[in-house]
C-alpha cells in the first residue's frame, strides 16, 4: 500500500524491484493505492514464476511503461488481476513491458476489469524499442478492456515480435500473422501464414510460404468463393487469389477480348476458374488460348502445377 496517514497516494519509482534473481517463485503480491512509475521491475532476472498478482487503485506516472517490466530472462506469470486502476498517463501503458532483448514472458489468466483509462493506448504487451529475440505469450485472457493490444488477445495465443509494432502468433513452430498483402519483408519458413486483413469475394483468405527465404515464396490459401458482377468489355488479366473464381462477361463486346491466365508454377496445382459469357457482340472471348467463347457459352479451366487445362465447357 502506498497511502499516507490521510489517504493520499504516495509517489514512488516502483513498488517492487528485483535485480539478478534466478529460478524463484513469488506468491500473492498485491500492489495497491499508490502512484509508481511502474509497479514492478525485474532487471536481468531469469526463471521467475509469479503467482496471484493483484493490481488495484494504482496510478502509474510514466508513459511507455508497464505494471510489470521485464529486462531479460524467461518468466511465467499465473493469474493476474488488474482492476480499478487509474491509467491516466498521456500515452502508451501496458500490463507487461519488455525492455531488453531475448526476453520471454508467458501470462496465464488475466482479469482486466473496471479500470479508468485515459492513456492513448492501454496494451497487453509493450516493447520499449526494437528488441530482438522477444517472445510474449498470453493465455486465458478474460474480461479484457485493452484499448490497443500491441499484440493479440486471442485465446490462447503465443505472440512474437516481427518488426516495429507487428506481432505474430506461433503454432507448432509455424508463424501466423495478419497482413493486407503477401509479406515483402522478414525471413519466413515453409508453412508460415499471413491471414488477409481485408478479405473480399474472390480474394485469398491469406497466403502461405512454400519456399523459405527473405521474404520467401508465398501463394494464396483457399479463396473466398465469389462471382464478379461483370468483367466488362475489356481484356482480363487473372490474378490468383485476387480474381473471383467465377468470372462473368455481361457487357456487349465491341472487339475480340482475351483472358490472360497467370503464369503456371508448381504451387498453383488445383487452382480453378469458371468463365461465363452472356454478352452479345460479333466478337470472340479467348480464355487463355484454351477456349474461345461466343455469346451464352462458358468454360472451366484448372491448373495442374505445370499448366492450365480446359476441363469443361458448354452452352447456357
Amino acid at each position: 500500500l502506498g497511502r499516507d496517514d490521510i489517504g493520499t497516494k504516495l509517489e514512488t519509482n516502483a513498488a517492487l524491484v528485483l535485480g539478478s534473481w534466478g529460478n524463484g517463485v513469488l506468491n500473492q503480491i498485491n500492489v495497491e493505492s499508490s502512484k509508481p512509475t511502474e509497479a514492478m521491475y525485474f532487471n536481468t532476472c531469469d526463471g521467475l514464476v509469479l503467482n496471484a498478482i493483484h493490481f488495484e487503485q494504482v496510478e502509474p506516472r510514466e508513459n511507455f511503461g508497464g505494471f510489470m517490466d521485464f529486462a531479460g530472462g524467461v518468466h511465467v506469470i499465473n493469474n493476474v488481476q488488474v482492476v480499478l486502476n487509474q491509467i491516466t498517463v498521456g500515452d502508451l501503458f501496458s500490463l507487461v513491458r519488455v525492455s531488453a532483448t531475448n526476453t520471454k514472458v508467458q501470462v496465464r489468466g488475466v482479469k482486466e476489469d473496471g479500470n479508468t483509462v485515459t492513456a492513448t493506448h492501454w496494451r497487453m504487451f509493450l516493447l520499449s524499442g526494437d528488441e530482438t529475440g522477444v517472445e510474449l505469450y498470453a493465455d486465458l485472457i478474460r474480461q479484457t478492456g485493452f484499448t490497443s493490444q500491441g499484440s493479440s488477445n486471442s485465446l490462447p495465443s503465443s505472440i512474437r515480435r516481427y518488426a516495429g509494432d507487428t506481432f505474430h502468433d506461433v503454432w507448432d513452430g509455424k508463424k501466423s500473422w495478419s497482413a493486407s498483402s503477401i509479406p515483402t519483408t522478414g525471413t519466413w519458413e515453409i508453412g508460415d501464414k499471413a491471414w488477409n486483413t481485408l478479405p473480399t469475394g474472390g480474394e485469398a483468405l491469406g497466403w502461405v510460404c512454400v519456399s523459405p527465404g527473405t521474404p520467401g515464396v508465398w501463394v494464396p490459401m483457399t479463396t473466398i468463393l465469389a462471382m464478379n458482377g461483370d468483367a466488362g468489355d475489356a481484356d482480363l488479366t487473372v490474378i490468383l487469389g485476387g480474381t473471383a473464381t467465377t468470372v462473368k462477361f455481361a457487357t456487349t463486346l465491341t472487339a475480340n477480348r482475351t483472358v490472360v491466365l497467370p503464369a503456371s508454377t508448381t504451387t498453383m496445382n488445383g487452382a480453378k476458374f469458371r468463365f461465363i459469357r452472356t454478352a452479345a457482340g460479333a466478337f470472340n472471348l479467348d480464355v487463355g488460348g484454351l477456349k474461345t467463347l461466343a455469346a451464352n457459352q462458358w468454360c472451366d479451366v484448372e491448373n495442374t502445377g505445370y499448366g492450365w487445362h480446359l476441363t469443361a465447357f458448354g452452352s447456357l
